[in-house]
């Protein structure tokens, strides 16, 4: 996977691409032969678990994409993308304590998110939305 420098995008791996999209953060899909900060190419997509009509699973979306998109031409598999600007995710506590909120790029937030798992139980209730409980032993 090459390296490339964009402003506001980060160029990451399916496995990544994966995890944040069913974290609920939103995942550019593009050609890779496409620059994805080039508004004259319009093939990419943004997609994210909480978006209506879309498929079921991540690698159904990807395979659906790669069909209709993936040409010689614009590149022969698909790259993923993430944005770089800072994002924001909520935490509410079962218990009713005060919410808990940061702020950070997509990648911040997914450690952040793998940091509060170690000891609540995370339920999505929608993008950038979540809800905890505390994990019983």
């Amino acid at each position: 996977m090459n390296k490339y420098n964009f402003s506001k995008l980060e160029r990451v791996n399916k496995t990544t691409a994966k995890k944040v999209y069913e974290n609920g953060f939103d995942v550019l899909f593009i050609p890779c032969k496409l620059n994805p900060e080039n508004d004259f190419y319009s093939l990419g997509i943004w997609e994210n678990a909480f978006l209506q009509g879309q498929p079921e699973t991540f690698e159904k979306l990807e395979n659906d994409f790669s069909y209709y998109n993936n040409r010689p031409d614009t590149g022969k598999y698909t790259a993923f993308y993430i944005s770089t600007e800072k994002s924001m995710i909520h935490f509410e506590f079962v218990n009713g304590s005060n919410p808990y909120v940061f702020r950070g790029s997509v990648m911040e937030c997914m450690n952040e998110l793998k940091k509060w798992g170690k000891r609540w139980n995370i339920e999505t209730l929608e993008q950038c939305f979540y809800r905890l409980e505390e994990k019983t032993t």
